[in-house]
């Protein structure tokens, strides 16, 4: 009988078999076949918790987890333990850090595995789970779930204020801007032949005026984002320029967009298939 896997740790009722007996058809009946019983278990510590935001991407990846032990041959157990969080702890998380090392500890102990993967993130929750893990003196690897993901909440569009109740001119053409800045980050850049542009390095040398060179022109234009209201000068520049606000500077110009617009036409195909819906639309009446 071997003492690792799902065999190892068996819970003492006095009788090892009866015990192997009870686990395999607890187990069988989560799904698991005899052949699996001896294959490596790999344990998940998982600290999810609703009042830990910043381990909000533990679900995900423990999923990824999971399917990488799966194939690399062994069976993958998550299993909770206490989650602390700087904000949501009473009167402070850096007393409940020991608890959670020897929750952690404990559990290592107790549940049948063969390794764990440690999945936590904070200054408190990884010491605590590495303490109890050489505690424990089980092989162990750490998984931090990463940087806090503040999430996509768009609440309104561009150019909505007052919970998208109404729209303010001057509001579009800031977020217009500030969308085109985001959309240019965004884009990354793109090493290859031409943008690393060796042999103008080598034609102009080290330390002279790249400036003057039409590569760089050419490419200060496609990839150099320029904004309109955003200004980038000094504060003795902007005061001696009238120390236009951005609120101001977008008002001249959604006053100018407003007098100089001229909303270009749609294409002919276009044209063409919004006649065909209208027609369609006028004979199903």
């Amino acid at each position: 009988m071997t003492s690792h896997g799902l065999s190892g740790r068996l819970t003492r009722y006095g009788d090892d078999r009866f015990a192997r007996f009870l686990r395999e058809a607890f187990l069988e009946a989560m799904g698991l076949t005899p052949a699996a019983f001896d294959r490596p278990v790999v344990g998940i510590a998982s600290t999810a918790s609703d009042f830990n935001p910043c381990h909000a991407t533990a679900p995900q990846l423990i999923d990824a987890i999971r399917r990488g032990v799966t194939m690399a041959g062994g069976i993958p157990f998550a299993f909770p333990t206490i989650s602390i969080h700087e904000s949501f702890a009473y009167p402070s998380s850096l007393l409940l850090r020991n608890l959670l090392a020897m929750d952690t500890e404990e559990m290592l102990r107790a549940l049948p595995l063969d390794s764990v993967v440690l999945v936590g993130g904070c200054d408190k929750t990884l010491p605590a789970q590495i303490m109890g893990a050489i505690s424990a003196d089980v092989p162990a690897l750490v998984a931090p779930v990463g940087p806090m993901l503040a999430g996509a909440d768009l609440m309104c569009g561009i150019g909505l204020l007052e919970d998208s109740s109404s729209l303010f001119y001057e509001q579009i053409v800031i977020d217009d801007e500030i969308v085109a800045a985001i959309s240019r980050l965004v884009r990354g850049e793109w090493a290859d032949e031409d943008t690393m542009a060796l042999d103008i390095i080598e034609k102009v040398g080290s330390g002279k005026n790249f400036l003057a060179q039409r590569h760089t022109l050419q490419h200060l234009k496609s990839d150099h984002f320029m904004p309109n209201l955003i200004d980038r000068r000094s504060f003795d520049a902007w005061s001696a320029d009238g120390s236009k606000t951005l609120v101001a500077k977008a008002r001249e110009k959604t006053k100018w967009i407003l007098a100089n617009h001229q909303v270009p036409p749609l294409d002919p195909d276009v044209q063409r298939g919004l006649a065909a819906v209208i027609a369609k639309a006028k004979k199903a009446k």
